[in-house]
């Protein structure tokens, strides 16, 4: 007694059995249904005129008041590299050919002081290489180089004009990814 079970109607039956009160009855078939654990957002726009089509915020209507279309904030990882690449290439001192050092290093970070060593997902590095390969293998290390050289402020004036609008942090991390971003931002 009062557990909520979730239903789905399958079909309904037209009976020629009577009530009670003489009128005919429906009987509805159905289906146990029930609430996934995983719960994700979806964002579908056309490329070319920026129009939403489909924005999915979470299962259900009523389930959940939290709408993970345009309330969630994730990290953008290396989806972000290429608002990353294009502050670069802007500047006019880096294109696909420009080398990369893909070795380990330290960095000093300027804004919070910290030491940080990135590393390449894999750990492994590949020495010199083109900006072309470094985007194309997602190499961390690379793309740090390139915030710490071109200036976090480029970076985030690039990922502005491209229509992210959530809060980035002014830091070398962020060149990785890091900066907390909703769906429609990055489906811009």
């Amino acid at each position: 007694v009062g557990d909520v079970v979730l239903v789905k109607a399958t079909k309904f039956h037209k009976t020629k059995k009577t009530t009670p009160l003489k009128s005919k009855t429906k009987l509805l078939t159905g289906q146990l249904e029930q609430q996934p654990k995983a719960h994700a957002s979806l964002v579908a726009m056309n490329p070319m005129t920026r129009e939403v089509h489909a924005l999915v915020g979470g299962f259900g209507v009523g389930a959940v008041t939290f709408n993970r279309a345009t309330q969630a904030r994730r990290q953008a990882g290396s989806t972000f590299k290429p608002l990353l690449y294009t502050a670069a290439f802007e500047t006019g001192e880096y294109n696909t050919i420009s080398s990369c050092q893909d070795a380990p290093r330290v960095y000093r970070d300027h804004w919070t002081g910290k030491s940080w060593k990135p590393k390449n997902y894999g750990g492994n590095f590949d020495g010199v290489i083109t900006l072309r390969t470094a985007l194309t293998n997602s190499k961390n290390i690379c793309s740090v180089e390139l915030i710490d050289k071109i200036c976090v402020d480029q970076v985030i004036n690039t990922a502005r004009r491209m229509g992210i609008k959530s809060h980035l942090p002014r830091s070398l991390p962020p060149g990785l990814g890091s900066g907390a971003v909703t769906p429609p931002d990055l489906a811009l």
